[in-house]
C-alpha cells in the first residue's frame, strides 16, 4: 500500500514577512515648529518695517509754491545769470518778443513750456535765516534771478547756489536782507542757463521735392506698314 505523501507548507524567511511601518514621532513636532518660526518671521518683518515713534512724530515734507501766475496772464519775464541778461516781451500783436535780441521773435511753444516751468518750481524746505548770513548761500547778491510780470505786478526768484547734500538750490523770494530760504529742484538750473537761441522761432524749411528720375527707354517695337507686307508676299 502506497504511503501517501507528507505535505509540508515551506517556512518563510523573516525578510520576507512584512513588519507594520514605524511612525515618526517627531514629524508632528517638526511641523509645529516650522508653522511657529514662519509666524515669527512674519511677525518680525512686519514689525521692523513699521515706523518708529520718532519718524512718525516726524514732520511730513511739506512744499511751498513760489512764483505762481496763470501763463496767460504773463506779461513779460526777465532772467538774469551768469549767461547774461534774457528779457522776453509779448507785444500788441501776441508775439513774444526777445528785447535781448534785437526783438527776435521768440516760440511760442518754447515760451509756454519755460513759464510752465517756472510756474511748476516748489520750495522743499523752509530755512529761517533771520540769524544767518545770506552770502554763505549765494543770495546777497543772488547768483540768478527769475522775473515774471504779469497784470497784478512782479515776482522774482533769487537763486543761490546748490546745497551741499543734494542737487537742489537755495533760493529765496525776498531781496537782502533775506529772512526765509527754500531749497528747489534743479529744474530752476535748466530756467536759468537759457539762452535767446534757445527761444528763438526758427522758420520752417522747404524741403525741396527731387526731380523725377528720367524713365529708362523702353526697346522700339518696330510695325509692318502694308508696303513691307507686299514685299514679302510678292504673289498677292
Amino acid at each position: 500500500m502506497a504511503k501517501l505523501a507528507k505535505k509540508t507548507t515551506p517556512i518563510e524567511k523573516p525578510s520576507q514577512i512584512s513588519s507594520p511601518k514605524k511612525k515618526n514621532p517627531f514629524k508632528g513636532t517638526i511641523i509645529v515648529v516650522a508653522i511657529f518660526l514662519l509666524i515669527l518671521g512674519y511677525f518680525y518683518f512686519f514689525e521692523k518695517n513699521q515706523p518708529t515713534d520718532e519718524e512718525k512724530k516726524a514732520t511730513p515734507t511739506v512744499s511751498y509754491p513760489l512764483i505762481t501766475s496763470l501763463s496767460q496772464d504773463v506779461k513779460s519775464f526777465t532772467i538774469t545769470s551768469a549767461q547774461g541778461t534774457l528779457k522776453v516781451e509779448l507785444n500788441d500783436k501776441n508775439e513774444w518778443l526777445i528785447k535781448t535780441a534785437k526783438d527776435q521773435v521768440a516760440d511760442l511753444s518754447k515760451i509756454e513750456s519755460l513759464i510752465k516751468d517756472i510756474d511748476s518750481l516748489q520750495g522743499y524746505q523752509q530755512i529761517d535765516a533771520t540769524a544767518m548770513n545770506a552770502k554763505e548761500f549765494s543770495l546777497d547778491p543772488a547768483n540768478a534771478t527769475i522775473t515774471l510780470t504779469t497784470k497784478d505786478g512782479e515776482q522774482t526768484l533769487y537763486v543761490g547756489k546748490k546745497t551741499p547734500a543734494t542737487s537742489r538750490y537755495y533760493v529765496s523770494l525776498e531781496k537782502p536782507p533775506v529772512k526765509t530760504i527754500y531749497t528747489t529742484s534743479t529744474t530752476v538750473d535748466g530756467i536759468i542757463n537759457k539762452k535767446a537761441d534757445d527761444l528763438k522761432w526758427v522758420p520752417p524749411t522747404n524741403t525741396p521735392i527731387p526731380a523725377p528720375t528720367t524713365a529708362e527707354a523702353q526697346p522700339t517695337i518696330e510695325i509692318p506698314t502694308n508696303s513691307s507686307q507686299n514685299d514679302q508676299n510678292p504673289s498677292q
